[in-house]
């Protein structure tokens, strides 16, 4: 039987060097009943050299038909990630399915006829252009995942429905899918009617692909399983206690120790040893694991799969290699926000890319002597293991030389090192990107600031701190109301000033009960001289006053004049009948109402005030702190009439004599006079 195996196996090689493509069919039959091939143990070496040129004609006169070898019979989902805006990727029918992970909106996708493709995680608007007709396709939803089919050519899509619109494009129309009122709908056309609102996410997420895929047959025994969610996962609920692998026997069966490796997306199980041959296997995503939401799944998922029966091939021996980086070696005027991504060769053992297996270092100077100190960072994993990317905790320097080491350590999934260190170097550029305000205390539309609260505005770096004073200033809304604001004189407050801050305090309390706004200018500029890119405002409105708080407002050259809050209420006035020094007038008593609350002078009108408003004083007993006198109601009004010259933010009145008694009595009833019933108190 040996013997004739290999005459076979040297026709079928000259079969195919005769140009017969289509022998691999019958190659794949042959090899599955010389198990030996397969095992490269105690077989002699020519078997498994004739098994490789056979391997090599197929692949010189047509290629392998698609991906899978004897003993697979499935793929591994292929994953890919459009990381920023307007990135774009077209998907053929390759017999595989693309999970396709959105990050940051208008991306467009491409689905050429029979391709199938599964978007996940997609947020913001996109455009999904889908190379067949929409007469020919069947609309269906499972949660906010909507998938659209074409039956005549295979072609599958799934398209999750997002509050923003993701525009679908067909060969005969276009369409938007969008969710509209919890519900979701295809440019019109009601899909389903979701119970709970889409303003939170309550849906649940799904296992939408697993690998290997239920009743699989024919599962190498050096599998991983990954399963692939619907929706970005809670990472602490990926955890070993919400998955199981058992090996399913007659007497029931047996649990399957394994390790997790998990990026949020995906989760992968990993046997800690070979699985058994020609055995049927179980694998349970448990309720626990939640999306990002923390909805649970809505019920256990199972799948079920059973292993080849036909032994494993010998451990391939080549070491794995970085394919590419980014930034590649030798680059400059890299980007110091950009992350480092490196690419391997094939798939990598996920235990291996750990933080000690990698090095990223700036490279600095110590006497005569370079060297290149350590650069923190955070380490990410590509959904299959064939990448890994470095995210510095702090941005990279400027105009600095770096260094990026990927250590020995690291393995492919079969447990071969690296041969040698992968080791680039990249200089970073200079800094080019405008500043940006990054907060400000108090927030943009806070209401109930404290009058006296200082103003902070908070950068993303080290500001030119020469610019602040020109080009940051606070202003005041106009008291007609509208959206005019009145500008405040600089020397009214002060700027403290940091790197990376300004905080600016008004010299006297601000007034109450007043819309504020603090501008920022565009000319404010990083230390390299980079503006803002937009003027940035913070508007804010102070506490409203309470019973017994004052207000100040200057006059200029060091006169101003306090005001006391009063505020509304109800009293009753005039006097009794029965008392003696009452005027006819100030009776009967009576209810008074006061709808608002207003502003009442501290003191009298000093003579100090007068004569800085009216240029004059008319008093006969001279004294600058001393009351006016001497004044009719004429020349009061005239004074009142000089006031708004002085300041451009309030209106000044008289107290109506239901205003001034109201206040001298200082809300207690009875009182006869301001504050207390002796005409003469001690």
């Amino acid at each position: 039987m040996f013997h004739s195996s290999i005459r076979s196996l040297l026709c079928l090689c000259s079969l195919m060097i005769a140009g017969a493509r289509q022998v691999w069919l019958l190659h794949a039959k042959i090899l599955s009943r010389v198990p030996m091939v397969f095992s490269g143990r105690g077989v002699p070496g020519k078997i498994s050299l004739v098994y490789l040129a056979v391997l090599a004609a197929a692949w010189q006169w047509g290629g392998l038909p698609g991906d899978k070898l004897p003993g697979t019979a499935f793929a591994d989902p292929v994953v890919h990630v459009l990381s920023g805006p307007g990135d774009h990727e077209t998907f053929s029918n390759d017999g595989q399915v693309h999970l396709v992970y959105g990050t940051a909106g208008n991306n467009r996708v491409m689905v050429e006829p029979g391709a199938k493709v599964h978007l996940r995680h997609f947020p913001g608007a996109n455009k999904i252009i889908i190379f067949t007709y929409s007469t020919q396709c069947v609309a269906s939803r499972s949660g906010a995942m909507v998938t659209i089919e074409d039956s005549s050519d295979g072609t599958l899509v799934k398209i999750p429905a997002t509050a923003e619109k993701q525009y679908l494009e067909f060969t005969d129309a276009s369409k938007a899918l969008q969710i509209i009122g919890g519900q979701v709908n295809l440019s019109g056309l009601t899909i389903g009617l979701n119970p709970q609102s889409f303003d939170q996410d309550l849906l649940p997420p799904e296992v939408s692909v697993t690998y290997p895929a239920h009743g699989a047959d024919g599962v190498v025994t050096d599998t991983s399983i990954r399963i692939y969610f619907s929706d970005l996962m809670k990472f602490a609920t990926l955890i070993p206690d919400n998955f199981a692998l058992e090996k399913i026997h007659l007497g029931g069966y047996t649990p399957v120790p394994f390790t997790l490796a998990k990026d949020g997306f995906s989760a992968i199980l990993i046997p800690d040893e070979r699985l058994a041959r020609g055995q049927l296997y179980k694998v349970k995503v448990k309720t626990g694991v939640q999306d990002e939401a923390g909805n649970p799944l809505a019920e256990e998922k199972v799948i079920t799969f059973t292993t080849t029966t036909i032994p494993p091939f010998s451990h391939e021996t080549i070491p794995p290699v970085v394919q590419s980086t980014i930034p590649a070696n030798g680059d400059t005027d890299v980007d110091v926000d950009n992350p480092i991504t490196i690419v391997f060769s094939e798939q990598m053992a996920l235990h291996t890319l750990i933080p000690e297996n990698f090095a990223l270092g700036e490279r600095r100077k110590a006497g005569p002597t370079y060297y290149y100190e350590p650069v923190p960072f955070t380490l990410t994993l590509g959904p299959l293991g064939t990448s890994a990317t470095l995210t510095p905790n702090e941005p990279l320097a400027y105009h600095k030389k770096h260094r990026l080491k990927v250590k020995t350590g690291v393995q492919d999934k079969v447990g071969n090192p690296m041969a040698e260190e992968h080791v680039i170097t990249f200089t970073t550029g200079g800094d080019t990107k405008p500043p940006v305000v990054v907060s400000a205390t108090p927030a943009d539309g806070a209401e109930g600031v404290g009058v006296n609260s200082p103003i902070t505005i908070h950068f993303n770096e080290p500001m030119n701190q020469d610019t602040f004073s020109p080009f940051i200033s606070l202003a005041k809304k106009w008291r007609d109301g509208g959206n005019v604001f009145v500008s405040i004189d600089s020397s009214k407050y002060t700027l403290t000033k940091t790197p990376t801050s300004v905080t600016l305090t008004p010299r006297e309390p601000l007034f109450y009960d007043t819309t504020y706004r603090l501008t920022v200018s565009r000319f404010i500029e990083d230390i390299s001289g980079n503006r803002l890119k937009d003027e940035k405002t913070i508007t804010f409105t102070t506490a409203k006053p309470q019973p017994g708080d004052e207000m100040t407002i200057d006059f200029g050259n060091g006169v101003g004049m306090t005001f006391v809050w009063v505020p509304r209420g109800s009293f009753h006035m005039g006097s009794f009948g029965d008392d003696p020094n009452a005027s006819p007038d100030e009776m009967p008593r009576h209810l008074v109402t006061l709808t608002q609350g207003f502003w009442m002078g501290k003191y009298e009108v000093t003579q100090e005030q007068w004569l800085h408003i009216m240029g004059y004083n008319p008093s006969h007993f001279q004294g600058y702190n001393l009351p006016v006198e001497n004044v009719s109601w004429n020349m009061a009004h005239e004074f009142i009439d000089e006031l708004p010259s002085k300041t451009l933010f309030h209106r000044f009145f008289l107290p109506t004599e239901a205003q001034w008694e109201y206040a001298a009595r200082g809300g207690v009833p009875g009182h006869i006079y301001s504050g207390g019933n002796d005409p003469n108190p001690p």
